[in-house]
């Protein structure tokens, strides 16, 4: 029960719809959303013990807490393919805006890189809302 309660109250500061990282950069928040999400990692933390670990998990899935409204962000995910290995790294700092990058990287079986494309937040917003707007 409290953790059910502990996770809809937790919930309030869960923005945006659908699930977890359905873009590679985390959205940027307007100043009040993020003053709200700001709020709410307060009086979840305060005090810091307040949730027990499994409710703790709840909280951080159920409302995407490591994507959203955050400062900083990055990611790094491989995938192997026939000649080699494709590497996806994601960069976002709140402070810096224009540095968000998404980039891929081709390496052959050697390590020896084939291909690389760095892209900008825009370049991901636009693929991700023509991708998602059909």
């Amino acid at each position: 029960m409290y953790r059910t309660l502990a996770l809809a109250a937790a919930g309030a500061f869960a923005l945006g719809c659908g699930g977890p990282l359905t873009r590679p950069l985390p959205e940027r928040l307007d100043a009040q959303s993020q003053k709200d999400v700001d709020h709410h990692w307060n009086k979840a933390l305060t005090p810091v013990t307040k949730h027990d670990r499994a409710t703790w998990l709840d909280v951080m899935v159920g409302t995407r807490a490591y994507e959203n409204g955050i400062d900083k962000f990055s990611f790094k995910s491989e995938k192997a393919w026939s000649d080699g290995t494709v590497v996806m790294e994601a960069n976002f700092d709140r402070a810096k805006p224009a540095d968000d990058r998404f980039t891929v990287t081709v390496f052959d079986e050697n390590g020896k890189g084939l291909r690389k494309e760095i892209y900008t937040r825009d370049e991901v917003e636009v693929a991700y809302l023509s991708l998602t707007s059909l």
